[in-house]
């Protein structure tokens, strides 16, 4: 999946990396630890993001750039929960 990584980073810092959510733990953790009484570290996410796309642009996308995954996308983003 390096081709992947390469194409998403930096704003997908997790994806393809290995023990990527250990490091994000362990930066949180150096963050919070000198936070005095009355102080906060808040991580929000406004925004589902499977909805915010569209199906056909992502499906286009993918046969684009990754069509070696282009069957296993279309199963994917077809399936209704």
């Amino acid at each position: 999946m390096s081709k992947v990584t390469g194409m998403v980073s930096p704003t997908q810092i997790g994806f393809g990396v290995r023990r990527a959510a250990e490091a994000e733990a362990y930066a949180a953790r150096i963050y919070v630890a000198p936070l005095q009484p009355g102080q906060a570290f808040l991580k929000l996410d406004f925004a589902n993001a499977f909805n915010t796309l569209s199906r056909d642009a992502i499906l286009n996308y993918v046969a684009t750039d990754l069509p070696e995954i282009l069957n296993f996308a279309k199963v994917c983003v077809r399936f209704d929960f």
